[in-house]
């Protein structure tokens, strides 16, 4: 189970792998600490209570239905059994 940034960052991350392959993981990954660190210096984290509870509410459940659409074909054409394991566990 994923949840909160991590959600995002695998959303994300998927998608570039499948378009540019494993390469471009590493990359994206470099570039990220770039713009990472000087944001951590500066505390601009601070900036995210500007940010709405709606809107943090709606990204939230945009994501939560990113990940629905592209769990759903692995739920399609499976047999009852499957179900079954699923609300047991």
């Amino acid at each position: 189970m994923i949840s909160a940034a991590t959600a995002a960052t695998a959303v994300l991350v998927t998608g570039l792998v499948r378009d540019h392959g494993v390469q471009y993981l590493f990359a994206a990954t470099i570039l990220m600490r770039i713009f990472q660190i000087p944001t951590g210096i500066l505390k601009l984290g601070r900036l995210m209570r500007f940010v709405s509870q709606s809107a943090m509410m709606g990204f939230v459940n945009a994501l939560a239905i990113l990940i629905f659409l592209v769990q759903f074909p692995q739920l399609v054409d499976v047999s009852a059994a499957t179900y079954g394991l699923m609300h047991s566990a």
